[in-house]
């Protein structure tokens, strides 16, 4: 009996699986499409003979993006103003991360009206909508194995998974 009460499975595809048990549906989002969407948001907010935010190369914008906008949770411009960026090597004032933010903003959009995720987003949703209701898991405890490799996001999600306990988490 308690062998068919254990479930394993890859915590992304789990957060999926709830979202669209919920009729969120949502495509994920590759690399390449990742970019393609980035370089649109890009230059549909930089004006024709300006400089695009200061010269920075999309590269920059993706793993500023990935790096902190992403992995903190960021949604918005107040929020991006008072993101840690360290480690990021290209420093950036306020008026650098209004446009910068600008950007970020309509490539959201673009996501938003493309009905794509990528898989913090996923995570991100899943989250939210457990600690909205946290009766959606029915989970008494969770074990997670290589965190190294989990997102502040995915840290966050198994925290929501299971009602806090004595033995509520076991992390490897």
């Amino acid at each position: 009996d308690e062998q068919n009460r254990i479930e394993v499975i890859h915590l992304h595809k789990w957060a999926f699986d709830q979202l669209r048990a919920r009729g969120i549906r949502a495509q994920i989002l590759s690399d390449r499409d990742r970019s393609a969407l980035m370089k649109q948001a890009l230059s549909e907010t930089t004006p024709s003979g300006t400089r695009p935010a200061e010269d920075m190369p999309l590269a920059f914008f993706l793993e500023e993006w990935t790096r902190v906008v992403q992995a903190q949770g960021v949604t918005d411009k107040r929020d991006y103003f008072k993101a840690s960026r360290r480690g990021r090597g290209t420093p950036v004032g306020r008026r650098q991360r209004a446009q910068i933010w600008k950007v970020f903003a309509r490539y959201q959009s673009i996501k938003d009206a493309r009905g794509a995720m990528e898989w913090a987003d996923i995570v991100r949703g899943t989250r939210q909508l457990l600690e909205q209701d946290p009766s959606l898991s029915g989970y008494a405890a969770v074990l997670a194995d290589e965190i190294q490799d989990f997102s502040r996001e995915d840290l966050q999600l198994l925290r929501a998974m299971v009602p806090a306990g004595p033995c509520d988490l076991f992390l490897v």
